[in-house]
């Protein structure tokens, strides 16, 4: 696909859209809609919704010889779906190289895990949890946290819960992290389980 696009187009573009706004049925469809009608592709993106609201970040690769108008006119077919997107773009001319890990963070040095902590009612525990993982150079490529409530003789105890794909320095191998992070649990009084997860390749 990326060749094809090569051929056909002087300038090869990527246009990472942000946005945010009212949440509501088919938005990730009809962005993905106004992406494909450019034969785009999505090469990443990350969508959440809180509280009856969206946010959306989304890289997005096309091919074109005019890439400001086409900027604009993503922003304006977006607007006619009622989603408001800021829109920026990246030129990238033929002649420069283009790899796979142009799409998407290099991931050199690093290896990933999930991980999902539960706890109880505890407000610094997302505090103490995130700076816990960046004194280890550790980087969050995703983060989702939840409030749930846990039922016990008639009593509905608030527990909280993270969800996390994070990129772990290959300076700290696996069982290394692992001890830190039972040493963490014991130290705050939650439960995190750690899995070591394969990379995500980018397909041609």
């Amino acid at each position: 696909m990326f060749s094809r696009l090569k051929r056909a187009f002087s300038y090869h573009v990527y246009y990472l859209l942000k946005g945010c706004g009212r949440d509501r049925l088919g938005i990730a469809s009809d962005v993905a809609e106004v992406i494909a009608s450019y034969q785009g592709i999505v090469a990443e993106s990350r969508m959440v919704s809180v509280a009856g609201e969206f946010g959306l970040v989304m890289l997005a690769w096309i091919g074109t010889d005019k890439p400001e108008v086409t900027r604009l006119e993503l922003e304006r077919k977006m607007m006619q779906y009622g989603i408001p997107l800021s829109i920026k773009i990246k030129e990238m001319k033929e002649e420069d190289e283009v790899s796979k890990t142009d799409f998407v963070q290099k991931n050199d040095g690093y290896y990933n895990c999930s991980l999902m902590l539960r706890s109880g009612d505890n407000p610094q525990v997302l505090f103490n949890t995130l700076h816990f993982l960046t004194n280890m150079g550790i980087k969050m490529s995703t983060m989702h946290t939840t409030e749930e409530f846990l039922h016990v003789n008639g009593t509905f105890f608030p527990r909280r819960r993270l969800e996390a794909e994070i990129n772990v320095p290959s300076i700290i191998n696996f069982d290394s992290l692992a001890t830190k992070i039972t040493d963490f649990e014991k130290s705050e009084t939650v439960s995190i389980t750690l899995k070591r997860t394969e990379r995500k390749e980018v397909l041609e």
